[in-house]
């Protein structure tokens, strides 16, 4: 899926659980794919683990960044639930890479991957059926909930 699908779910996901909660979960649904940005998207890497839906695709990378997370929110006033929203989101990024024709290889070091073939990346059906429903259900969170602040 497009950043901007993965982003919306975990502003989604962090909306639930507060204002605040939104941009928590808008920064961890799109992390994973920050690999793109470290070891390209293109390149040949030997080891699988540097390619796109290498290591930060994984339950591995999924708790680890929660556990680093929660040692450094563990004295903010709402740092365990910031945390879920972390992990929520990380999770969310996985299950929706899953829908698409590419393989998702969560349960690293076991190479079994996921890949349901449902919607392909950055096409109309993505936006139209997942990140714009999305995107609704997050405007009518943002608007029940917080309707005393718009």
């Amino acid at each position: 899926m497009t950043r901007i699908t993965h982003m919306t779910a975990g502003a989604l996901i962090g909306g639930l659980f507060g204002g605040y909660g939104i941009i928590i979960g808008a920064i961890s649904g799109g992390f994973p794919d920050i690999d793109i940005k470290l070891f390209g998207e293109g390149k040949d890497w030997n080891w699988h683990l540097f390619k796109h839906r290498g290591i930060t695709h994984t339950l591995l990378f999924a708790f680890c960044l929660t556990v680093i997370s929660y040692f450094i929110l563990l004295h903010f006033h709402y740092g365990k639930i910031f945390v879920l929203i972390i992990f929520l989101a990380l999770l969310s990024h996985m299950a929706l890479d899953s829908l698409n024709f590419q393989e998702e290889k969560p349960f690293y070091p076991i190479k079994t991957g996921i890949c349901f073939k449902i919607i392909k990346v950055g096409t109309i059906q993505e936006y139209l059926f997942i990140t714009l429903p999305l995107f609704l259900i997050l405007i009518e969170i943002i608007i029940t909930k917080y309707k005393y602040y718009i």
